[in-house]
C-alpha cells in the first residue's frame, strides 16, 4: 500500500453550483469572475462553476445556463490553471446541449436509483464526448449492499474519472461514510477515483471530511467543499476549513487568505440574507490558534473579516490563547495608524 502523503488528495469547489441555491445562481459576472479566480490563486484543483439546465434561459449572470456553450461564452478570456466542471441532474439536459469540451473539462452526473441505467448510458455518452465524467448517485445512504455493488459493477464498465460518495441529506456519521468507502474501495476499478460531496446537517461535514483523508487507500481522493460552506440547506463541507487541515496535516498549500478574501469580498453578503452552516469568526480564531474573545472585540469594533484575520496573525504568541482586552484594545488601535 502506498504511504498516505502518496496519496493524491485534490479539493473541489462547489460553490457556484451548490452555493446557487442560497442566491438562485445569480451571482452575476463579476462575482463569478473574482470566485473563480481566487479558488484558482488558492490552488483548488477542481472548480465546479454550474449547473447545466435546459430548462432554463440563458444567462452570462447566473451559473445554472442550458448549454456547455454558455459556460465556453462567459469564461472565454479567463486563464485557467484549475480543472472545470459543470453538474447535470440526470434529465435536465439534452445530450445536445453538450458540445465538445471547451472551457469545461468535466461533467458531474448526478441520478436518482430508479434512473440508473439510463444514466449511465448518459454518462457513456458523455464520456465520448470527450470529457472527464463524474458520476454521482443521490442520497448513497438509500443504497443497499447488493444495490452498491451492482451500481459499482456498471460504472466500472464506463470507468468514468471518478465516483463519489453523495450524502445528499447530510445523514452520514463516520460509520456509514467509512462502510461506503469500503465498498467502492475494494469493488472500483483501481484508476477511478472515490469523492466525497457532504452537507451539514448533523454538523458532520468537516469531521467526516477529515476522517475521509485519513481512510487506508491506495485510492486518489477527491472532497467537494464551498466557501463558508455555502450550499443548499445547511449548505458543505466548508472549503477553509479543510483546507487548513490539509495544509497542516498533508503538506498542502493553499492560500488561505485567497479563500477569506472570497468569502468576504463575495459570499457573505449572501450569509447575511440567508443564514447556513456555522460561524466563519471562530474559524478565523481557530486558523490563528486564537482566544475567541479577539474576534469578539474586534468585530464590535467594526473591523471586516480580512483586518482582523491580518491582526491576529501578528498577535505575540504567549498573548494568542489567554485573552488580553487591554492588550487587544491597543493593538488593534495601532494597527489603523
Amino acid at each position: 500500500m502506498k504511504k498516505r502523503n502518496e496519496i493524491l488528495i485534490e479539493l473541489l469547489d462547489c460553490t457556484l453550483r451548490d452555493g446557487g441555491y442560497i442566491n438562485q445562481w445569480n451571482f452575476g459576472k463579476n462575482d463569478i469572475f473574482a470566485i473563480f479566480d481566487y479558488l484558482q490563486d488558492a490552488g483548488i484543483e477542481i472548480i465546479e462553476v454550474g449547473f447545466l439546465n435546459d430548462k432554463k434561459e440563458p444567462d452570462k449572470n447566473k451559473t445554472i445556463n442550458p448549454q456547455t456553450k454558455i459556460f465556453d461564452e462567459i469564461f472565454i478570456n479567463k486563464n485557467k490553471k484549475s480543472m472545470t466542471v459543470a453538474m447535470v441532474n440526470y434529465g435536465n439536459c439534452k445530450i445536445e446541449n453538450i458540445s465538445k469540451p471547451n472551457f469545461l473539462d468535466g461533467i458531474r452526473i448526478i441520478f436518482k436509483k430508479h434512473d440508473i441505467k439510463e444514466a449511465l448510458k448518459y454518462c457513456k455518452i458523455v464520456q465520448e464526448k470527450g470529457y472527464k465524467v463524474f458520476i454521482q448517485p443521490v442520497s448513497i445512504t438509500t443504497y443497499t449492499d447488493d444495490e452498491m455493488l451492482d451500481l459499482i459493477e456498471k460504472v466500472n464498465s464506463i470507468n468514468p474519472y471518478s465516483m463519489s460518495i453523495v450524502d445528499t441529506y447530510g445523514l452520514m456519521h463516520k460509520n456509514q461514510m467509512t462502510h461506503y468507502f469500503k465498498l467502492m474501495e475494494k469493488n472500483l476499478n483501481e484508476e477511478i477515483k472515490i469523492d466525497y460531496h457532504a452537507h451539514n446537517n448533523l454538523q458532520l461535514a468537516y469531521s467526516n471530511a477529515i476522517d475521509f483523508t485519513n481512510l487506508k487507500t491506495n485510492r486518489n481522493i477527491i472532497i467537494d467543499a464551498s466557501l463558508y460552506g455555502m450550499g443548499k440547506n445547511t449548505g458543505n463541507t466548508c472549503i477553509e476549513l479543510i483546507a487548513m487541515y490539509l495544509n497542516n496535516n498533508f503538506n498542502k498549500s493553499y492560500d488561505l487568505d485567497k479563500i477569506l478574501i472570497a468569502i468576504n469580498n463575495h459570499i457573505l453578503k449572501y450569509k447575511n440574507e440567508t443564514n447556513w452552516g456555522y460561524c466563519l469568526s471562530y474559524f478565523i480564531s481557530a486558523l490563528n490558534n486564537c482566544n475567541s474573545g479577539y474576534v469578539d472585540f474586534l468585530k464590535k469594533e467594526k473591523f471586516d473579516l480580512i483586518s482582523i484575520n491580518n491582526i491576529l496573525k501578528k498577535i505575540d504568541r504567549e498573548k494568542k490563547l489567554i485573552y488580553d482586552e487591554e492588550y487587544i484594545k491597543k493593538y488593534a488601535l495601532s494597527s489603523v495608524y
